[in-house]
């Protein structure tokens, strides 16, 4: 019953709602009836545990987010320098509020069902639209409380009253800008792309934000420490004044009584951006808005009927079927084959779940080989790669993308359609999935190897070629060997169990760290080249046999 207040608030301001050609009554009932429909829907949770459990998990979660943002808070202490200091603070409340909605809200973003009966009335685009954005706030605003209350609490104990309201002000552009800015962009792709391709180019998107995120991670700590140490104000980089995080620092240092120039410059852009994204929305990209949606929820049916109006007697092998002709030795692991290969490019559930791990590989070496230690240059570290063993650390950390794929391969939000592997009599299982292992071995760890390799040779040349052997065995002896403890299901057959996963956290947590073990049992014995040389075969012929060992699986040994 939240969103009952929140409703009524925004309808505090319908002489605006009018004057931008929003129909208020209708924004109302759109809003009331969504948020109504959401309050009385029961979830898996609450249907299994009752209201109550679900109260509760909700609870939990409020509790983890307020802790976040305690440790948020902490970053208001970290510089004597207030722009900076709130700059950092509402970067990271910025980011974490974006990366909810593109990972957690797209849904609602994108979603069509609403317009089988708004498109039945006479509701015009902006308000369609306005009504979407709305919707959106009134959810993350559940996120936002329990996040910015540490940091409100602070600010009104430390800095004042004033302050402190400026602060709730601050919070509040935040979030609407957050919530624009992911608009936005989903309204620019969506005027600019088919309706059919555009969940696809949005998956992308949620992918490449996902890692750009990740990299700010890692490296956004190192440029702070960076502006500390050499005493460089934030208004010395250019980028400063493109920042929304800097607008909004620079609107509470106005109201703690620090003035000049720049502060005034980003106080009222901290005030008008918002306003300015409002407009941009209302005017510009709400146009023909209902119409995209609706063409969009109409693309997977025109798909359909093109391959229905496909000349029959036609048929045209595609790169897949013909590679699973040469690489598969039966029709079952043909099948598993395919099957994978086809649904691992197109479900999107499975890309945000994986491939963003293909990303974290390059900024996983580019922070540990260059920027972990401050002493040495990056010019002075590149020049001195080829003198190290960094290319074991290249190949070892490609097992990690293959324990993320093991571990996913077998979940789906849509495994009901699983029940075609039980239809069919056959006494091993296992070629399925060795049928499986293989498609993910050729499409995604092969594609990796060969990058990882052209780049080692390129830095480190020949020389280490039997290390670079030996590592690429083990790199397969433990793809294999894990998929005998982690893919025991067919692909796409279990259920996105979140509670079952974090029951196996540890093994998860061991799985990723075993490529680390091997990888420094290798560099201690790099040196020997017979030795290297012998471990080669011994892992090769233990990978064929385990391999063949999993291919012959049987029913009792599915778990």
């Amino acid at each position: 019953m939240v969103y009952k207040p929140i409703i009524k608030f925004i309808m505090l301001g319908t002489p605006l709602l009018k004057r931008l050609g929003i129909n208020p009554s209708q924004l109302k009932t759109i809003l009331w009836t969504k948020c109504t429909v959401e309050d009385r829907t029961p979830t898996s949770v609450s249907s299994r545990f009752g209201r109550s459990q679900k109260s509760s998990r909700s609870w939990n979660t409020n509790i983890v987010i307020f802790i976040f943002g305690v440790f948020m808070v902490f970053t208001l202490f970290t510089t004597q320098d207030t722009l900076l200091a709130f700059s950092i603070f509402f970067t990271v409340f910025i980011v974490y509020l974006v990366l909810n909605l593109i990972t957690n809200f797209s849904d609602v973003l994108i979603d069509v069902r609403d317009h089988y009966l708004i498109m039945t009335r006479p509701v015009n685009d902006i308000t369609v639209s306005v009504a979407r954005i709305l919707h959106i706030l009134i959810h993350i605003g559940q996120i936002v409380i329990p996040l910015a209350l540490p940091g409100l609490l602070a600010v009104f104990f430390k800095n004042g009253i004033l302050p402190g309201i400026i602060f709730f002000i601050g919070i509040i552009a935040a979030t609407t800008i957050s919530v624009f800015f992911v608009n936005i962009i989903y309204l620019v792709l969506l005027q600019f792309t088919r309706p059919e391709k555009f969940r696809d180019i949005i998956a992308y998107f949620q992918i490449a934000f996902v890692i750009i995120v990740f990299a700010g991670y890692n490296f956004f700590p190192k440029l702070i420490n960076m502006v500390k140490a050499n005493q460089v104000a934030l208004t010395n980089y250019t980028i400063s004044y493109f920042l929304p995080s800097v607008w909004l620092a620079g609107l509470q240092s106005l109201s703690m009584g620090i003035a000049n120039k720049n502060i005034y410059f980003f106080s009222t852009l901290a005030v008008l951006t918002p306003l300015i994204f409002l407009f941009i929305v209302v005017k510009f990209l709400s146009r023909n808005y209902n119409d995209k949606m609706s063409l969009m929820g109409a693309a997977s049916l025109n798909a359909k009927s093109k391959k229905d109006n496909s000349p029959k007697g036609v048929s045209k092998k595609s790169f897949e079927d013909t590679l699973s002709q040469w690489i598969t030795n039966s029709p079952l692991e043909q099948l598993g084959f395919l099957i994978t290969w086809k649904l691992t490019s197109r479900m999107r559930d499975f890309k945000l779940r994986v491939y963003p791990s293909f990303g974290f590989i390059p900024i996983y070496f580019i922070y540990f080989v260059f920027f972990l230690n401050d002493d040495v240059s990056f010019a002075q570290r590149w020049h001195q790669l080829p003198q190290t063993s960094y290319y074991l650390f290249i190949l070892y950390i490609l097992v990690f993308v293959s324990t993320i794929l093991l571990m996913r391969i077998t979940r789906s939000k849509k495994y009901q359609a699983a029940w075609i592997y039980q239809i069919t009599s056959y006494k091993k299982p296992g070629h399925i999935l060795s049928g499986t292992l293989k498609a993910l071995i050729i499409k995604f760890h092969l594609p990796a190897i060969v990058l990882a390799l052209a780049f080692i040779f390129y830095v480190w040349g020949l020389a280490p070629f039997m290390n670079i052997l030996l590592a690429t065995i083990l790199m397969l002896f433990s793809t294999v060997f894990l998929a005998h403890w982690l893919v025991k299901k067919f692909p796409f057959s279990q259920p996105v169990n979140r509670e079952e996963q974090k029951g196996k956290a540890f093994k998860n947590m061991l799985y990723l760290l075993a490529p680390a073990g091997l990888g420094y049992g290798q560099y201690f014995i790099s040196e020997y080249t017979a030795i290297v040389g012998l471990l080669s075969l011994i892992f090769a012929l233990a990978t064929y046999f385990l391999f063949r060992h999993y291919k012959n699986l049987e029913w009792s040994k599915l778990n």
